[in-house]
């Protein structure tokens, strides 16, 4: 938290946060979440790297960039159209999934099959 404050203070136009809401539990990590968002609707750039975030976070984002084996983009778009895109790649959302957990088993080579079963990418 101290780190994004000073980052706060020298009033810049892009924020570039690793990891913010490591350490920090659920509140308050959906708190700051909240405040970067405000941020970001002043004209700030927010960029952050945020492992498994929850549906609430999730949905704060504007846009996703996801990586996947060697770093290689997979998707860099609007949060609001990951959903749509992955399913159009054939991956299925079960009711009420977080779409940040169906994305990284996307990345992460497991391929949810329409049946709902998983198979694993070679």
């Amino acid at each position: 938290r101290a780190s994004v404050g000073l980052e706060l203070v020298k009033e810049n136009q892009l924020l570039a946060l690793d990891e913010p809401t490591s350490g920090l539990d659920s509140a308050t990590s959906i708190s700051l979440l909240h405040c970067l968002h405000a941020l970001s609707c002043l004209g700030v750039t927010v960029v952050a790297t945020i492992h498994q975030p929850r549906r609430e976070v999730f949905e704060l984002f504007d846009n996703v960039m996801l990586l996947g084996h060697a770093g290689r983009m997979v998707y860099c778009a609007a949060a609001s159209e990951l959903q749509e895109y992955l399913r159009v790649q054939n991956f299925e959302f079960p009711d009420l999934a977080n779409p940040a957990d169906v994305a990284l088993d996307a990345v992460s080579g497991r391929v949810p099959l329409r049946t709902g079963e998983l198979e694993a990418v070679e």
